[in-house]
């Protein structure tokens, strides 16, 4: 073995039996960060990176103002990543019972709505995060983000109880532990669950 592979070793072993504290406080937290992920992940506040992130890891925030302001009205305004355009043509086409509310709206501000998400729908992204919940449908088109297996296997550790929680009561409450989730960030890293 070389010397250099030697030293890099030696203070690769040192550098995990420093950080073992901060795992093991991590834990009993209940956080759930990735260990190795705290040592080679760059932040994503660090310049290069996060252009890189933004399309490979995260989801496009909203950018249509009238799909903000029609749908974000009444519930948090899901990013168009996360559901495939058949999902939203079977959604759209259901406005008048719209999971029990009226979201009906006027010809022009449908088809504003129409284009943007079906332009911007899961299968249109270079997200990872939306190509996987795209590769798990396998041609299904729920009309639900909380019914897409990756979705489900995502949230598999959330108890009933947590759900049950005020600040939460619902998984499509995606805000209430996504701090981030407005700006398409999904990230386990910006996930704080309330109490």
């Amino acid at each position: 073995m070389n010397r250099s592979l030697l030293w890099f070793l030696l203070a690769f072993l040192g550098c995990l039996s420093l950080s073992a504290p901060l795992w093991a406080d991590s834990i009993e937290r209940g956080e759930r960060e990735g260990f190795m992920e705290m040592f080679f992940e760059e932040a994503p506040h660090e310049g290069h990176r996060e252009k890189e992130e933004i399309s490979e890891r995260h989801i496009k925030p909203i950018t249509n103002q009238v799909y903000l302001s029609e749908c974000g009205a009444c519930h948090f305004a899901y990013q168009a990543e996360l559901l495939p355009s058949q999902s939203w043509e079977r959604v759209l086409a259901h406005l008048e019972d719209h999971f029990g509310d009226d979201a009906v709206l006027d010809a022009a501000n449908l088809a504003q709505v129409r284009g943007y998400l079906l332009g911007n729908a899961a299968e249109t992204s270079s997200s990872g995060r939306a190509q996987k919940l795209v590769r798990s449908i396998q041609g299904e088109a729920p009309m639900r983000i909380t019914e897409l297996p990756y979705f489900r296997h995502e949230h598999n550790e959330v108890s009933a109880t947590v759900i049950a929680r005020p600040a939460i009561k619902s998984l499509s409450n995606c805000v209430a532990c996504h701090q981030r989730a407005a700006a398409g960030v999904y990230s386990e890293d910006y996930v704080r669950i309330p109490q």
